[in-house]
């Protein structure tokens, strides 16, 4: 996860200096204490994003192609689970998780009821545009 840049802001600097002040300096917890100083924290927004996304659409298809893992096959389709996806981009399953929380690849409506997996081709494709995000 990349570094989110930190930034302070005093606050003696803002317009509204007067009124954070007066709500300070009336606050019951800071009775007794003196404001020298106050600043605001701010960070800078990053977009999430997998790194070398390449390496891993090149690890996907490698385990395809050497069919190292057993993929059943629904309505003509190879479908995985998350942890045989895991195994297949070398990461873990919690990462495959994230990647379906942050919407990066997604399930397939194709399989058993009750049951979702992801469609290999699929998956390659939905990393495939990621390749020009960043």
């Amino acid at each position: 996860m990349p570094r989110k840049k930190t930034r302070e802001i005093k606050i003696r600097h803002l317009k509204c200096f007067g009124a954070i002040w007066e709500e300070l300096s009336g606050h019951p917890g800071l009775a007794g204490y003196e404001i020298t100083e106050a600043v605001i924290r701010v960070q800078e927004r990053v977009r999430p994003t997998i790194n070398n996304v390449e390496a891993v659409i090149e690890r996907i298809r490698f385990s395809h192609a050497t069919r190292k893992y057993k993929y059943p096959v629904i309505l003509g389709r190879e479908m995985i689970g998350q942890s045989v996806l895991a195994k297949m981009a070398g990461v873990s399953r919690q990462t495959i998780a994230r990647w379906e929380e942050l919407g990066f690849i997604s399930r397939s409506d194709i399989g058993i009821p009750g049951e979702k997996y992801f469609v290999i081709e699929e998956v390659i494709s939905q990393l495939g545009k990621l390749k020009g995000v960043k």
